[in-house]
């Protein structure tokens, strides 16, 4: 409230002075929420609330920079209007030693199995006590583990206070290298904020709220629904070509590569018309390989390095025998053995042998995991599911054991990129929940989408990781090739190709499966040197006796 006072007093006396005033006392506020949330160390809930509460500062701050052109701060009050907890999460993990993280993981079993048992009792029982008691004791025990890790590492609290801050600067340096360009929306009460970050230049624009609302909410009804796509194909992409307008303006990256940063609702940059004619209209596809990012400063995390030799884990359940909801998604076995064939270490699990158990004891393990199954956002429990051949595995039961060594999750299901959302901290959704575990990137799906569409993006995304390209040109050139290859003029609609999304760090990753032919060959080779050289030092060794 004093920075507003301050803010104020500058739009009735234009005294630049009292604007630079009121900045500073935001980033005081800022510091101040960030130093609470480090000392009380509150749970996820109550974390969440503190965020939802501070997202007014935050805007409050985003519109005196704008009025200032203060584009420096006004990049740090979008990265810190987002993601935080999931950065402090990702800390705890990279401080906790394997044991702490088997402890951890225990108790929040316990405290997950205790709080779903308390819904069986009756508030006033003896037995709905007791349960209480119980995850009381557990919920302090997990207080204490937390910090004792804190007072074992010192560098832990100085990490979770998260006072350091990636500047301008630095993100040029640091990320947008080769031709990369940042894009992060801010969404508040009033307005809507769109910062654009390239290597040349930055940009800081205010969008009208009710404007961007109707045409995202235009926008999203369209893609995800192919009659409706096919109905009125000319009203999407006219639709299309305005939000791309309204976010872009006059501030158009050079073509390449594009992190975008969302805030709020979740939609596919990839299908965004730029311009177009009678024929086709020419999708933001063809200009940027594009991913996305919970945060600028989560890119910059140190997670596991990637091994010399990337391994895949394969999840096919195909049939669900358990619930006659879900369709048999057939094909997506053989789906998996066309991508085994790209690597030289693979294992899948099909039918039977594809239940949560075996994900839960053997995904850690793996560099890729690939999932063929079904999913759905949950939002009458606001827990998104994903569904194995045996049971569900809820998002709150992802609870790993130990550091996971994966650098990629390809999410081949429905919807697996939804889930509640949390004002300040984004959408938890599977992939963020494996993002917490220091699992890089993740691909997700935004939509129900088409199987057999499913099937030929995924594998054709294998065969661009293959040739060494990193995962967003991987994913683009993919996309790229399904339209181009679709004989049916339906499957080159958005529907088909626009729900996958690259969310995270974008690498290139080792996937070439081992060359047998070469290493028979150079072994060939040695073989007759060998025997040449051989042959040379036995005539040399006769003609000196």
């Amino acid at each position: 409230e004093k920075a507003d006072a301050f803010f104020q007093q500058y739009l009735y006396t234009k005294n630049i002075s009292f604007l630079n005033t009121a900045i500073g006392i935001y980033k005081k506020g800022d510091l101040f929420l960030a130093k609470i949330k480090a000392d009380q160390q509150l749970q996820l809930e109550s974390n969440l609330i503190w965020r939802n509460t501070a997202h007014i500062l935050y805007e409050h701050a985003i519109e005196a920079c704008y009025t200032n052109k203060d584009i420096e701060n006004a990049f740090y009050f979008f990265e810190k209007s987002r993601s935080i907890l999931l950065n402090d999460q990702i800390n705890e993990q990279r401080w906790m030693a394997d044991s702490d993280i088997a402890k951890q993981a225990q108790l929040k079993k316990d405290i997950l199995e205790l709080q779903t048992s308390l819904t069986s009792f009756q508030a006033s029982s003896q037995a709905y006590s007791d349960v209480q008691k119980k995850l009381y004791t557990s919920s302090q025990q997990l207080d204490v583990l937390l910090r004792s890790i804190k007072n074992k590492n010192p560098l832990f609290y100085k990490d979770y206070l998260d006072t350091s801050f990636i500047t301008l600067v630095d993100l040029k340096e640091k990320i947008l290298q080769n031709s990369k360009s940042l894009l992060e929306i801010f969404t508040g009460d009033s307005a809507v904020y769109v910062l654009t970050v390239t290597p040349n230049s930055n940009a800081l624009i205010k969008i009208n709220k009710q404007s961007y609302d109707s045409l995202t909410d235009l926008y999203i009804s369209f893609i995800a629904h192919p009659d409706l796509l096919n109905k009125d194909f000319n009203g999407f992409v006219q639709t299309a070509q305005k939000l791309y307008r309204l976010i872009f303006e006059n501030n158009v990256p050079p073509n390449g590569s594009i992190i975008i940063s969302p805030d709020g609702k979740n939609f596919p940059f990839e299908s965004l018309v730029t311009d177009s004619n009678n024929q086709q209209p020419n999708y933001l596809l063809n200009s940027y390989a594009t991913s996305y990012t919970y945060s600028v400063k989560y890119l910059t995390n140190q997670f596991a390095p990637a091994s010399s030799n990337i391994t895949v884990l394969g999840f096919a359940p195909v049939q669900y025998k358990n619930n006659s909801n879900l369709v048999t998604l057939t094909g997506s076995d053989n789906s998996l053995l066309h991508i085994k064939n790209y690597f030289s270490d693979a294992t899948n699990f099909t039918y039977e042998n594809a239940t949560k158990r075996n994900f839960l004891q053997n995904f850690p393990n793996y560099g890729i995991l690939q999932l063929y199954t079904h999913a759905a956002d949950s939002s009458d429990k606001k827990d998104p599911v994903i569904y194995f051949a045996d049971s569900a595995l809820y998002l709150s039961a992802l609870i790993p054991d130990r550091k996971p060594v994966t650098q990629l999750v390809i999410l081949s299901a429905c919807e697996t990129a939804i889930g509640a959302l949390y004002r300040g901290e984004g959408i938890f959704s599977f992939n963020r929940g494996f993002a917490a575990m220091g699992i890089p990137a993740a691909v997700s799906n935004l939509w129900s989408v088409d199987n057999q569409s499913t099937y030929i993006i995924t594998e054709l995304f294998y065969k661009y990781l293959k040739q060494r390209l990193p995962t967003d040109v991987a994913l683009q050139k993919a996309k790229q090739e399904f339209i181009a290859s679709s004989v049916l003029k339906q499957k080159k609609l958005p529907y088909y190709w626009a729900a996958p999304i690259l969310v995270g760090r974008v690498d290139t990753l080792k996937t070439d499966k081992k060359n047998i032919a070469g290493f028979l060959i150079a072994s060939l080779l040695l073989i007759v040197a060998g025997i040449v050289l051989y042959k040379y030092i036995l005539k040399k060794r006769t003609a000196f006796g």
